[in-house]
């Protein structure tokens, strides 16, 4: 018996993906924490900015109205001696005393008496310029100063934000880096699983959102992935609005190579319906080795698919199921032979569905999953009436539901960046992980013949 346990391994990853999503909440709360501080920290600083303003916006008044007393000042009382001139000059005319000499002697006293209002109006204007240029400084210093202590702030909670969100992706990498199904950069794989690793994990990150967190002016990316129980659990549903992009066909790609890479090559098995684009959706795996994946574009051929499908089912739970185990997962950890999955990706749903494959889909949809055969199906979100099939069915009972239009969008799709844990060498991207896993398809040491109770799957199937 080796030592990876899965039941383990899944408690764990279910433990961790519970803990990821209490942790980005508890992230958010802190980014309101920091959030609130900068607001608090930015108020002050403006008040204060506002507090100097003001302060040298009092003293420029004050500095205003004192020189214009001084020099009222200076003005009045040059009036007044030049009054008193004029009067001493009445004086002596009236006493005929008013001699040659001492007229011009009042001439140069009252030129003496402008000289020495001018130049104290003169100094007043100097003075006034010197304590304006010292008052030019003061709130210059303060204003430095004060910003300085600001900007010293504001790094410090930008820096304590920015580490938060750093260690937040640091650890969580750490923890979800290990699976291929769950990584959210697939560059620590821990390669000792995949030897003895019978069997995928039942979540799924599908990709990822983009927010923007603003502080000071200021955005710092952090991007939150989207985890979905899907093997073993649930099936996936994609709804798009209008004309069908190539965001799904990236998505479901991207889940595709997380599948072939998730167990031994040759114990998943895809069937990829695409009626409507004749396969185009699934060109990047055109070169998988037809041992493990089948295109599928006529009505006959998916009625047949899926009249399979539902008949593996039965014998599945009959077969090997039973009463003994709760799902494939259970009895290929328990038994030594391994029942490959089954991956049914359905594009454009409803196109060239019969009736009968409507019925069918709806019970593959309901009790695959415990068998091992999952479903994705990419359906438009509001269809014509005169599309909506005859026999409806409702998916969010069976599907994790993802609308890939809708907040929060999947606008980052995992590119697939595979780390090598072979010694040929490092391969990433969905090509290289294909050609890698019909590398192994094609060795003579793997064995992908199919399980005597999936022999009929596979024979009545249309090969596209």
């Amino acid at each position: 018996m080796n030592e990876f346990n899965m039941e383990n391994i899944i408690y764990q990853i279910e433990y961790n993906i519970k803990n990821y999503t209490s942790s980005i909440e508890k992230l958010m709360e802190q980014f309101e924490e920091y959030r609130a501080a900068a607001g608090v920290l930015t108020k002050q600083y403006e008040d204060k900015l506002k507090m100097i303003n003001l302060h040298v916006e009092n003293a420029w008044k004050r500095i205003e109205r004192q020189t214009v007393l001084e020099k009222e000042t200076e003005v009045k009382n040059a009036i007044l001696a030049g009054s008193e001139v004029d009067y001493y000059e009445s004086i002596l005319t009236k006493t005929n005393l008013l001699t040659e000499e001492r007229q011009q002697g009042i001439i140069n006293l009252r030129k003496s008496v402008e000289i020495a209002r001018d130049v104290n109006i003169e100094e007043i204007g100097k003075l006034e310029k010197v304590n304006k240029e010292q008052l030019e400084k003061v709130p210059q210093l303060q204003t430095e100063e004060l910003s300085e202590t600001y900007n010293n702030e504001k790094r410090k909670i930008l820096f304590a934000f920015e580490e938060k969100i750093a260690q937040f992706i640091y650890d969580w990498k750490l923890i979800f880096n290990k699976h291929y199904e769950t990584a959210l950069e697939l560059e620590n794989i821990d390669p000792a699983i995949l030897p003895v690793k019978k069997q995928p994990l039942p979540y799924i990150n599908l990709g990822a959102s983009e927010y923007q967190l603003e502080l000071f002016g200021m955005t710092t990316p952090l991007i939150l992935y989207h985890f979905v129980p899907f093997f073993h659990q649930k099936n996936i549903l994609f709804r798009y609005r209008g004309k069908i992009t190539e965001k799904p066909s990236e998505i479901v790609g991207s889940i595709l190579a997380r599948a072939l890479m998730s167990c031994k090559p040759g114990k998943i098995k895809l069937h990829l319906v695409d009626p409507m684009n004749k396969g185009r959706n699934f060109r990047k795996f055109s070169k998988l080795s037809s041992d493990l994946k089948t295109i599928y574009t006529k009505t006959k051929e998916i009625d047949r698919l899926f009249k399979s499908l539902d008949k593996n089912i039965t014998r599945r739970f009959q077969n090997y199921l039973r009463d003994e185990y709760d799902d494939l997962s259970n009895f290929n950890q328990s038994e030594e032979e391994e029942v490959p999955y089954q991956l049914v990706i359905l594009m454009n749903y409803p196109e060239k569905l019969s009736e009968k494959s409507l019925k069918r889909l709806k019970i593959i949809l309901e009790n695959g999953p415990i068998a091992g055969i999952n479903l994705i199906v990419v359906k438009e979100k509001e269809m014509l009436k005169n599309e909506v099939p005859v026999y409806p069915i409702d998916f969010e009972s069976f599907c994790s539901v993802i609308d890939i239009d809708a907040p929060p969008s999947l606008d980052v799709v995992n590119n697939i960046e595979v780390a090598p844990f072979i010694e040929e060498g490092q391969f990433s991207g969905v090509d290289q992980i294909i050609d890698h896993v019909n590398g192994l398809v094609y060795s003579d040491e793997l064995d992908i013949r199919t399980s005597p109770i999936d022999e009929d799957l596979d024979n009545d199937v249309v090969e596209y």
